[in-house]
């Protein structure tokens, strides 16, 4: 069969599987959708007791905490209170305060900022955080609004984010979308352009085939015939495995089934790297997991890429 036509065949039958598999997965609620939540905690935070862990958790939502999280790389009390906006440092203040921290366990002398309002609340100084434009969006106002099914408009006024650059606009814009949308839209949304990134991606495949066997002086043409040939097989193989996971076997199988599937496709794609290139086994397996590494940092390049450009096109 034609190459092209195979691919292009088993291409369809492996996208509308995969495609379908993750709206399976948001629909039953088996994983989180993608980019619009992530669930996360705070157990991680220094210098305060499981008590108060479990209090400022159930003060935030998984999107919030989406957002705080990524801050605690070093997990301070110092950096948690840092990462809040106006609203949340309000509503966890009392917390704090019962549990006796006072203003020298949270904060750097040199960054310290104290306002006094009333019952003592306090104002930080949030230059780096405050930078990057979801470090300034109440998202628990943003998901009120939400669920009051105000109009896109109105949420974004109600943010208040003030001077903003073109970009930072359409960030915010796209994140109120995306928030409305319904989740298996969103997702299917996203997967939809995977196959075009696919696509883009075996070139690049052949390439790093050409480079690694540069001395067999074999045409670049053939490289990527062996490319579309290999993710073919790995469609078919991959779409079959997936049908059976998801529709036929039950979950304690899955697991077992998709191991056996990766490495089908792997001992079948090393026998075909010895065959088109007629090399010793072992400089074939060295040259077949140096591929394998480039390839797969490729893939993840191009799906992060892929995903903040959905999100912005939405």
């Amino acid at each position: 069969m034609n190459p092209v036509r195979l691919y292009i065949i088993l291409s369809l039958f492996y996208f509308f599987v995969f495609t379908k598999a993750g709206q399976y997965l948001v629909r039953d609620k088996q994983i989180d959708p993608i980019i619009i939540t992530r669930t996360e905690s705070l157990d991680r935070i220094q210098g305060i007791d499981r008590d108060l862990q479990r209090k400022l958790n159930a003060n935030f939502d998984s999107t919030e905490l989406a957002y705080i999280n990524p801050k605690l790389d070093e997990p301070t009390l110092y950096n948690f209170y840092t990462s809040l906006n106006d609203s949340q440092v309000t509503k966890i203040y009392p917390l704090l305060k019962e549990a006796g921290i006072d203003s020298a366990k949270i904060f750097d002398p040199d960054k310290m900022n104290i306002v006094s309002s009333g019952n003592t609340s306090f104002s930080v100084n949030k230059t780096e955080s405050e930078s990057f434009i979801l470090n300034r969006i109440d998202f628990e106002l943003l998901n009120r609004m939400i669920k009051d099914n105000r109009p896109d408009q109105a949420i974004y006024d109600s943010l208040k984010l003030g001077e903003i650059t073109f970009m930072e606009d359409l960030v915010v814009r796209q994140l109120i979308r995306i928030n409305k949308a319904d989740e298996e839209t969103v997702t299917a949304y996203i997967l939809q352009n995977v196959p075009l990134m696919m696509f883009l991606l075996i070139p690049l495949f052949a390439l790093i085939l050409k480079l690694f066997y540069v001395r067999r002086k074999v045409l670049y043409i053939r490289h990527m015939v062996h490319a579309i040939h290999l993710h073919s097989f790995a469609y078919l193989i991959y779409g079959i495995s997936i049908i059976f996971m998801f529709w036929v076997v039950g979950e304690n199988a899955s697991t077992f089934l998709g191991i056996s599937a990766f490495l089908w496709v792997s001992v079948y794609s090393y026998i075909s790297f010895r065959k088109v290139y007629k090399q010793g086994w072992f400089k074939t397996l060295v040259k077949f997991l140096l591929t394998g590494v480039v390839y797969l940092f490729l893939i993840w390049v191009f799906f992060i890429a892929e995903l903040l450009t959905s999100a912005l096109l939405f």
